[in-house]
């Protein structure tokens, strides 16, 4: 058995409601750069996890998105506002890598045809920052994540992104 290897304790699911992407054209490394809002969602413990509960509200929150110049990955780089129940303030950032596929195209393109796609295409890694003592536990941590996208069943037809977080366990 190899010894090292970090483990992954399940953590949080988090909801990121997303407006479409506002393109802001190649920029100088040639890669192609969009923006997007994140408009509202939620981060929550999950069951079973050893850390502080947190269940809070996103508040605000943005994603600046680069396409690889091939066109077949995007990488992430966000930053979310959170207030939690109980009054607690945070910021949760992650940067993160989409493998674009046929279905995620459809999402991202906004068109009529686009429905919710299963995980395995999004992957993430994270950290919070906070000044209130009850989380501070969360800033001594890395969380990685696995992501999909939602199609909602509103008018709109609007986007959640859903990601599985897991904090990452040193050996």
């Amino acid at each position: 058995m190899s010894q090292g290897f970090p483990k992954l304790e399940e953590a949080m699911v988090g909801l990121f409601h997303i407006k479409p992407a506002v393109p802001i054209g190649q920029v100088n490394t040639g890669a192609g750069l969009n923006f997007i809002r994140v408009t509202g969602g939620s981060v929550k413990t999950v069951e079973g996890f050893l850390g502080p509960k947190f269940e809070g509200t996103v508040v605000d929150g943005e994603d600046w998105v680069t396409v690889d110049n091939d066109g077949k990955r995007l990488r992430l780089n966000a930053k979310m506002l959170i207030k939690a129940d109980d009054g607690a303030v945070a910021v949760f950032s992650y940067i993160g890598i989409i493998t674009v596929t046929p279905e995620i195209g459809l999402i991202l393109s906004g068109n009529e045809a686009r429905k919710t796609v299963p995980f395995g295409n999004i992957v993430s890694s994270g950290q919070f920052e906070t000044g209130d003592p009850r989380y501070k536990d969360f800033e001594n941590n890395l969380f990685v994540g696995s992501g999909r996208f939602r199609v909602n069943d509103d008018n709109d037809r609007s986007v959640t992104v859903e990601y599985g977080l897991s904090r990452l366990i040193a050996a």
